[in-house]
């Protein structure tokens, strides 16, 4: 219960909550499936002996359910005495559940995810940068375009492929996140980049110039998570970076585009989630989920440690996510 948790994965560790120390912060996804809302209060209370152990900032839970839990969940414990307010006790800012009930297909229809998260006084939102973030999304549901996701880069010569033809392409990678992030989800070296697309339960998806080289990426993390119910495989599409000079070419978009084409060509209805964790700081990625026909289901306060190009200005090392589901 009070391990350590360090990995390239976006999805990362399934079943108890455990620290990771790289983004100050305690994570777990419940592989018990509720059945009520007052279910997920032992493995919330398990997540907060961590934390108060570890002195982490956030806590960051996953839940299946049967239904959609109740805010209230989250109350009944140390100090959190109401929703979205400090606890005069804990020191605490209690988000509860900070989506709505994402609805899981397949054999999983029925059920549902939702997250639960908690922040520290000391990592809180800002109220100003969390209206930006609000526009962003309005912005982008309001303008959502149904076009080929495929036509703009490909009109300009980009070529949009699966997976990595050598270490070559590693490198390249490697280079190409350097020049996108400042700061990343975890730490930006050669070896991490090469675990994340070598594991066999990843998808990369990249964008080539004309000249061969790199400049688009996204990547498909797949999960398959033995839970009380049952194998449920989900997969989140992530870790997404295009080289500054290739930008506004719809590269990335024709990324995330091939990767829902492969996951739901390869699996079909037993792929029971697709799902994004996009930056909330960022127009051009939320916008892109919104042309793809993402539904919006929430937001993940300061939830981790990115620094790049961003259109709200944010403090501190860590950046709110909003969440997106592929209805199915």
């Amino acid at each position: 219960m009070q391990g350590e948790y360090q990995s390239a994965s976006s999805i990362g560790r399934i079943g108890e909550p455990v620290f990771d120390r790289h983004n100050d912060r305690v994570k777990g996804f419940c592989t018990t499936v509720l059945e009520h809302s007052d279910g997920a209060m032992p493995f919330i209370e398990q997540a907060r002996i961590v934390r108060d152990w570890r002195y982490a900032s956030r806590i960051t839970l996953r839940f299946v359910t049967r239904y959609p839990l109740a805010e209230r969940t989250c109350l009944a414990s140390s100090g959190i005495r109401k929703p979205n307010c400090f606890s005069p006790l804990g020191n605490f800012y209690s988000r509860g559940f900070e989506t709505e009930y994402i609805p899981l297909s397949g054999e999983w229809q029925g059920y549902g995810v939702q997250y639960f998260g908690e922040n520290s006084a000391r990592r809180i939102e800002q109220g100003n940068a969390v209206l930006k973030e609000d526009e962003i999304v309005f912005e982008s549901l309001r303008t959502a375009t149904s076009r080929d996701p495929f036509s703009k880069a490909s009109e300009r010569g980009y070529v949009t492929e699966l997976g990595i033809r050598s270490d070559g392409d590693i490198r390249q990678l490697f280079r190409l996140y350097q020049a996108v992030y400042r700061d990343y989800v975890f730490p930006l070296t050669e070896e991490n980049v090469a675990e994340l697309v070598e594991t066999p339960t990843s998808i990369v998806a990249l964008a080539r110039h004309g000249s061969g080289s790199i400049v688009s990426v996204a990547i498909a993390e797949i999960a398959e998570i033995e839970t009380s119910r049952g194998l449920l495989r989900i997969s989140e599409l992530s870790d997404e970076a295009t080289d500054p000079s290739h930008r506004s070419n719809g590269l990335n978009q024709a990324c995330v585009a091939t990767l829902v084409n492969e996951l739901l060509g390869r699996y079909g209805n037993d792929i029971h989630l697709i799902f994004e964790e996009d930056r909330a700081c960022s127009r051009g990625v939320n916008q892109q989920s919104a042309n793809l026909g993402f539904r919006y289901a929430g937001r993940l306060n300061r939830h981790c440690r990115i620094d790049a190009d961003r259109d709200v200005e944010v403090e501190g090392p860590y950046e709110d996510l909003n969440v997106w589901f592929l209805p199915r």
